[in-house]
């Protein structure tokens, strides 16, 4: 998969560089992987309940990231796509945000490595957001 932006980039200008733009499928992947991380608000209720500060700051943290890329960073809440859909935040945050998603997508992939031939199509969507997420690291340096 290969995230193609759209534009060129001008930095010497002063312009801001063109926005990372994902393919359908890619899009796809991510708005998956962000509705399981939107799954977790009942984790996020737990750790309060615990008082679990740590937890509630890491979990809090990923359903911000998870809402800011879908609401400010142009995923959208339709579940599939067919059109190739530009990601809408300042490159700088957007490492920022796609560093941590992908700190927790790896772990995801690291923790279903046993399970990967019962369950290959999950294997398969994990594996395409990690790619997704490096991709865009790359396009936004």
């Amino acid at each position: 998969m290969e995230i193609q932006p759209v534009g060129k980039q001008t930095p010497a200008r002063g312009l801001s560089p063109a926005p990372v733009v994902l393919e359908p499928r890619e899009r796809d992947a991510v708005v998956s992987h962000l509705r399981a991380v939107l799954g977790r608000l009942g984790d996020l209720e737990n750790a309060i309940d615990r008082g679990d500060e740590e937890e509630c700051y890491r979990t809090g943290r990923d359903l911000l990231d998870a809402l800011q890329l879908i609401i400010e960073g142009g995923l959208g809440w339709r579940e599939r796509t067919v059109d190739p859909t530009p990601l809408t935040l300042p490159h700088e945050r957007l490492r920022s945000i796609i560093t941590r998603l992908e700190n927790g997508a790896r772990s995801a992939l690291e923790g279903k490595r046993p399970e990967h031939e019962a369950g290959r199509e999950e294997w398969e969507e994990i594996t395409a957001v990690n790619e997704v997420f490096a991709s865009v690291l790359q396009k936004t340096r």
